[in-house]
């Protein structure tokens, strides 16, 4: 099922209908769950995961790859793969690992923002 845009009736703002994404997996109290599998997020398998659109470092440090299962279709929804080190956060990254994220997200949010008919371009971590 496709992904629309639809306005409340009550407050006017515009609500993403996603019900494609039931198949996903919601997270549950406590993080989320663990995938079957090997992740397509790790080193050595990026041929796993959706197309890399950027790429930091040779090796890469970080990467950016499209959203396998996307909230609209034709919005520019991306996952963000921070690290080689899927255990690390934010909070006791090195200063050269949290400068490549923040280059990342200013190259990505410019990239959308850029695109013919683009109103908004929202980030969020998870």
């Amino acid at each position: 099922m496709r992904s629309e845009v639809r306005i409340d009736p009550l407050s006017g703002v515009p609500v993403i209908l996603a019900p494609g994404r039931r198949r996903v997996g919601a997270a549950r109290p406590g993080g989320l769950p663990t995938p079957e599998g090997r992740c397509p997020f790790c080193a050595g398998h990026e041929s796993d995961s959706e197309v890399t659109v950027l790429a930091l470092g040779d090796p890469w440090r970080l990467r950016v790859v499209r959203n396998r299962f996307p909230v609209l279709e034709e919005g520019g929804h991306e996952v963000v793969v921070e690290t080689r080190d899927h255990a690390g956060d934010l909070a006791g990254y090195d200063p050269l690992v949290a400068r490549d994220l923040l280059v990342a997200l200013r190259e990505r949010v410019r990239h959308h923002e850029a695109r013919p008919g683009v109103r908004a371009v929202t980030t969020f971590r998870n």
